[in-house]
C-alpha cells in the first residue's frame, strides 16, 4: 500500500506542475487575444473574439449513433443504430419537432481481435450516421449538425488497407453528404465534444508565437505539448470563439481542402468544443455558425447543441439490448459461446 501512495502522489504531483503551467499559459494568450492574424489565407479574426448570441431561428437538425458490439467464441456481433432529429426554431422558441430512426442493425463479423472490432464497429456506426443524415438532409434543414468531425476520424485510415471496400464507400458518402449540403444551401456542421487535437496549440507555435516580440515569445514554453482544449479551458470565457482556421488538408474526401473549424465556449462551466464546417466562405459562414451553436446550447454545465442531445439520446444503446439479441441468438447458433475469459470460476 506504500507504494501505491508513492506512485499516486509522484503522479499527483507532475499533474499539479502541469496544471500550473497550464494556467500560465492561458493567462499568456488571453493578454494576445486581441492580436489579429490571418489564417489560412480566408479569415481575418483577433486570437479570440466575442460570438454574438442572437435568437435562433429555422430548421436545425442533429444526427448521433448508437454502438454496441461483443465478442463470443465463433463470432462478433456489432449493433448500432443512428438518429436524426430535426428542431424547428422561431425568434429562440422551438416551435416544432420531429425525429427520423434509422432501423437496429445487427452485423456479425469475424474479427482478429479487440482492436479489429472497435475499428469495425467504429465503420458501422459511421455509415449508420451517414445513411440517416442522407435521409434528414431531404427534410431541407438550415443546418445539420453530425456529432464528430465531417470526415473519417485519423485511427479509421488503417481500414484503407484492411477494409477498402467499406472504406471507401464511407468515403463516397461523405462526399454525397457534403455535395448535397452544398446544393441545398444547408450549413453543414460538425461539433467535436472531447477533442483530443492540436490545432490551435501547433498554430500558436508555428504560426502565430514566431511573429510575437521577443520578450512575448517566452511566455509560451511547450505550448504545443496540451491538447487544445485543455488550454483553452480557461482562455476562453463564455460565449466566446477563438480565430477561425484552416485544419490541414484532410485525405482522402474531395473536399479536405475546404475544411474550418474553430473552438467555442458555449457554456461557463464546461469545456470549449470544436465546430467545424465546409464552406468557401470561412469568415462569414464561421461567425454565423458560431452564433447559431451559442443559441442552441443552452445548459450552463453541458456545452452542447440541445438537438445534438437529443439525437444522442434517441440513439444511445444500452448493454440489455445485446444481452436480448444473445438469448435471442443462442438458440440455434451454438458458436455464440461467450469467451473464456468471461466465464472464468474464479
Amino acid at each position: 500500500m506504500t507504494d501505491l501512495k508513492e506512485a499516486v502522489n509522484k503522479v499527483s504531483k507532475r499533474l499539479a506542475a502541469r496544471e500550473s503551467k497550464r494556467q500560465r499559459l492561458s493567462s499568456a494568450v488571453r493578454r494576445i487575444g486581441n492580436q489579429n492574424f490571418r489564417i489560412g489565407g480566408k479569415t481575418q479574426d483577433r486570437l479570440i473574439n466575442e460570438v454574438a448570441r442572437v435568437p435562433v431561428t429555422g430548421r436545425f437538425a442533429g444526427v448521433d449513433g448508437g454502438l454496441l458490439s461483443r465478442s463470443f467464441h465463433g463470432i462478433d456481433l456489432i449493433v448500432t443504430r443512428a438518429v436524426g432529429v430535426i428542431f424547428d426554431y422561431k425568434e429562440g422558441t422551438l416551435a416544432g419537432s420531429s425525429n427520423l430512426h434509422a432501423d437496429l442493425k445487427v452485423i456479425d463479423v469475424e474479427s482478429g481481435g479487440p482492436g479489429e472490432l472497435v475499428l469495425l464497429a467504429g465503420l458501422s456506426r459511421m455509415e449508420a450516421e451517414l445513411d440517416i443524415a442522407l435521409q434528414t438532409l431531404e427534410h431541407q434543414p438550415d443546418y445539420l449538425l453530425m456529432d464528430g468531425p465531417l470526415y473519417p476520424h485519423p485511427s479509421t485510415r488503417v481500414a484503407k488497407a484492411s477494409h477498402a471496400k467499406t472504406y471507401r464507400t464511407i468515403i463516397r458518402k461523405y462526399d454525397l453528404l457534403v455535395r448535397r449540403s452544398r446544393a441545398t444551401g444547408c450549413r453543414l456542421v460538425g461539433v467535436v465534444e472531447d477533442s483530443r487535437s492540436r490545432y490551435f496549440s501547433n498554430l500558436l507555435c508555428e504560426v502565430i508565437i514566431p511573429n510575437l516580440p521577443p520578450e512575448v515569445r517566452a511566455s509560451f514554453p511547450e505550448v504545443q505539448t496540451f491538447r487544445d482544449t485543455v488550454l483553452l479551458y480557461d482562455t476562453l470565457a463564455h460565449r466566446q470563439r477563438t480565430f477561425i482556421f484552416k485544419l490541414k488538408e484532410v485525405p482522402d474526401v474531395a473536399y479536405g481542402k475546404d475544411i474550418y473549424a474553430f473552438y467555442i465556449k458555449t457554456a461557463p462551466h464546461d469545456r470549449p468544443i470544436r465546430v467545424e464546417l465546409v464552406t468557401d466562405h470561412p469568415q462569414e459562414d464561421g461567425e454565423t455558425t458560431a452564433s447559431a451553436i451559442l443559441g442552441l446550447s443552452t445548459f450552463s454545465t453541458y456545452g452542447i447543441p440541445s438537438v445534438i442531445i437529443e439525437a444522442d439520446a434517441r440513439a444511445k444503446l444500452s448493454e440489455p439490448y445485446m444481452d436480448y439479441i444473445e438469448r435471442m441468438m443462442g438458440r440455434t447458433t451454438p458458436l455464440l459461446m461467450r469467451l473464456r475469459r468471461e466465464g472464468r470460476p474464479i
